[in-house]
């Protein structure tokens, strides 16, 4: 892969990771140092790159935080797992947040912490909304029920007050049967979500939300399940608009009770994350590709630090060197200047040029293979630096040039012992090249044009 195809595959990965509406940020599982971060992350914290996620994230940290998730994106032999979710309030944002917390391999071959936050401070809103006016209506009836006109006015009041939060919150809000076959109230939002024109017109056609709402039925019998023992149910799940397509909706539902305990309906609120989720799938697909390509490049890719050691290779590089796998060069070799270079003054040469002009093309130097044996590359290198300008690592690509150097030398020797059989011709002998200059002769030629 040339340096520049690299440059444009990180460059689209970025534009990716920069068009979605949420926040993403990488940071180092052991260090807790911030890596990257995307513009969503930028505009709500600022340029946190290169600094410690405990204390430009969250607030009054004394060190890295006690919910750090970190022991669970990564199992016991430190491999990663599958994504971690959770909710948390942000009291530098003033905002929540739901977490997509994951481990990954980073293009240095470490293991880092990928988080992807979405803000829910307008669902938990509701929810909170929600839950208060219910717990206020329940108080108010068992406080007065002598007092039924009272009890009947303040319910009217709150009933309203709900209405207006029902029929105008910015998310999905529906009531159904405590089957949850059919719906009993949808607001505005939610049948525009699915496509319909009108609440009114999905009551009227939507007869069997199993089968005309659930794009997968056993979403439907698992959220039954969970609410036998849970007060709440949170999902993303996948359902049918009126048009036949699919929307992904994140899904919070509970079961409400009646003054005896008996169930009386089914609530909840529904958020459309369809463009989220794609938005995710393209990650995906991005950083796929770009492993294929450091995976399958006939070319050595490499990052090494300027103390000598190398943070990732490809598999090219370590076959070129006849390591049996990037992995095994990467822990066998602690000294680059020693144990690779021929002449270590090279490598010394190498990071004075790169320091001086940022980057060198086709320097040529001779290495030793892990059998011990000698070949020539030529390196390609630039440096990457951090935000106060320190050079972290060296990062480029090399080539192994040994077959033509080996053809310049046996070529050499052929010319020098074609020289020899000239300079001892007793007649004048000269050889002229293919631009017609002459560029070898023999004494006798000297002695007879003088």
């Amino acid at each position: 892969m040339t340096e520049n195809a690299l440059r444009e595959n990180r460059k689209f990965v970025r534009t990716v990771l920069n068009s979605l509406d949420a926040g993403v940020y990488v940071a180092d599982m052991d260090t807790f140092e911030i890596l990257f971060i995307n513009e969503y992350t930028k505009r709500v914290f600022g340029d946190i790159t290169g600094k410690l996620c405990w204390k430009t994230i969250q607030k009054d940290q004394s060190g890295p935080c006690s919910f750090c998730t970190n022991s669970k994106l990564v199992s016991p032999s430190g491999q990663p797992t599958e994504v971690f979710i959770w909710e948390i309030y942000n009291a530098v944002a003033g905002r929540w947040y739901e977490c997509h917390d994951q481990a990954i391999q980073w293009p240095d071959g470490r293991i880092v912490r990928m988080e992807i936050v979405n803000d829910i401070t307008e669902r938990k809103e509701a929810e909170r909304f929600l839950q208060d006016a219910h717990d206020r209506l329940e108080l108010r009836v068992r406080e007065r029920t002598a007092q039924l006109q009272s009890a009947y006015d303040t319910l009217l009041e709150n009933e309203r007050l709900y209405r207006n939060l029902f029929e105008n919150a910015s998310i999905g809000m529906f009531q159904t049967t405590v089957e949850g076959n059919r719906f009993l109230r949808i607001n505005r939002t939610l049948a525009a979500m699915l496509g319909y024109d009108s609440p009114e017109e999905m009551l009227s056609a939507i007869t069997d939300a199993r089968t005309q709402v659930h794009a997968d039925p056993r979403n439907y019998y698992e959220l039954h399940s969970a609410l036998e023992h849970d007060e709440w149910y949170y999902a993303e799940q996948p359902y049918f608009r009126k048009d036949g397509s699919i929307m992904i909706g994140k899904l919070a539902i509970r079961k409400v009770l009646n003054p005896d305990g008996t169930p009386a309906y089914l609530e909840g609120i529904v958020e459309d994350i369809t463009e989220r989720k794609r938005s995710e799938e393209a990650l995906k697909e991005a950083e796929a590709k770009y492993r294929a390509i450091f995976e399958n490049a006939v070319m050595g890719i490499y990052q090494t630090t300027p103390e000598g050691r190398h943070v990732v290779v490809n598999p090219a590089f370590a076959r070129i060197l006849r390591y049996d796998s990037p992995q095994e060069m990467i822990e066998t070799i602690t000294d680059i200047g020693r144990e690779v270079y021929v002449n270590p003054a090279d490598r010394v040469r190498l990071k004075e040029i790169v320091r001086e002009r940022g980057v060198v093309e086709k320097f040529e130097a001779q290495v030793y293979r892990k059998d011990k044996s000698t070949g020539w590359i030529s390196i390609n290198a630039r440096s990457v630096k951090d935000t106060e300008g320190n050079t972290v690592y060296f990062e480029g690509t090399i080539e192994d040039i040994s077959a033509r150097k080996q053809a310049e030398e046996e070529l050499n020797v052929t010319h020098q012992r074609l020289f020899d059989i000239i300079e001892f011709l007793p007649d004048a002998t000269f050889v002229i090249d293919d631009k017609k200059k002459v560029v070898a002769w023999n004494l006798a030629c000297e002695e007879m044009t003088g």
